[in-house]
């Protein structure tokens, strides 16, 4: 703390913005990823203590993940550019396996957030009439989750290509037609009493006419034949839709956060499978595969080294650097 206190002291007076929110933001930044890698390690003694009760393929991959886990995330190196008020990750080694680790997840959420963020301002420059909702599609509880998945990605295979119908004027009406675009998230969840698997999947959905919910109930039972339950919500904020696209892109981070037996168990079942999907105006917007971010040049920053104990991150190192 008294590390921190004096980069704050560091910070402070050297621009007009406020320096101190930005750090106070940075701190709340930090506790996130500290609970995160907690997380991970706590993943990687399960493993440690139960490796043996697994088949020898699985076993031997497992020894790779404790691997990646334990080196996943011990540093992490921020600039504060103090004459613009941000601060952005920098430097870190990453194991990027986001299906078992909660901090790649997070960062790699976050990436997701930005560039489809960026896209949909973009196209609501070229289409004012454009808007967005939150739309959740759901799928029959069932024992086997590799069926009771690919049962839910056919279904938005056949809405996608109701969708691309429309698009190319062919006579196709309904709900899913409407859909000019999207990004998704699927979640995957155990019921506790029933021990059954509950895939389903949550969107942005970009369109210019009205939803209609009991309509696309109606029309996901239809493509599904044993599911109808939907629902569409309004952005919270559309003018500042960044909280509504973490709502979606969160849902992909709670695979990671399952007990272990049950996290380690789905990872081998979906492991390789897409959980972040999109289709129509999103159509090739891809999330980075470098885990820090985009840094601005030829601007003077504090270097702030955080590096990973059994108590968290905490600030190790800092200095200012010059441009």
């Amino acid at each position: 703390m008294n590390d921190q206190k004096k980069a704050l002291e560091l910070i402070s007076g050297q621009t007009e913005i406020n320096s101190r929110d930005e750090i106070e933001g940075q701190n709340a930044r930090i506790a996130r990823y500290s609970k995160a890698k907690r997380h991970a390690d706590q993943l990687r003694q399960y493993i440690e203590e139960h490796a043996s009760e697994y088949q020898d393929k699985q076993k031997n991959e497992l020894v790779g993940i404790t691997e990646k886990l334990c080196a996943c995330g011990n540093y992490l190196l921020f600039h504060h550019y103090f004459t613009i008020g941000k601060v952005r990750l920098a430097k870190a080694h990453f194991c990027k396996k986001h299906l078992v680790c909660p901090l790649c997840a997070i960062r790699r959420g976050a990436k997701g957030v930005r560039v489809h963020l960026e896209a949909f301002l973009y196209l609501r420059t070229q289409n004012p009439a454009l808007t967005a909702s939150l739309v959740t599609l759901t799928v029959k509880n069932g024992p086997d989750l590799l069926e009771r998945f690919e049962h839910l990605q056919t279904g938005i295979k056949k809405a996608n290509k109701r969708m691309r119908n429309a698009r190319h004027r062919k006579k196709c009406p309904g709900e899913f037609a409407k859909f000019l675009g999207y990004v998704g998230s699927y979640e995957v969840k155990k019921g506790r009493n029933s021990k059954l698997w509950h895939p389903h999947c949550h969107m942005i959905v970009l369109h210019d006419q009205p939803l209609n919910q009991e309509k696309l109930s109606e029309e996901w039972r239809e493509i599904m034949g044993d599911s109808f339950v939907v629902d569409i919500s309004p952005l919270q904020n559309p003018e500042n839709p960044a909280a509504d696209f973490c709502e979606v892109f969160k849902y992909a981070l709670k695979f990671s956060s399952m007990a272990p037996a049950e996290l380690l168990e789905a990872y081998f079942i979906l492991a390789g499978k897409r959980l972040i999907f999109s289709g129509g105006l999103f159509r090739g917007v891809e999330i980075p595969e470098d885990l820090t971010d985009d840094l601005p040049e030829d601007l003077p920053y504090i270097e702030l080294m955080y590096r990973y104990t059994e108590a968290g991150y905490s600030l190790t190192e800092f200095k200012r650097i010059e441009k």
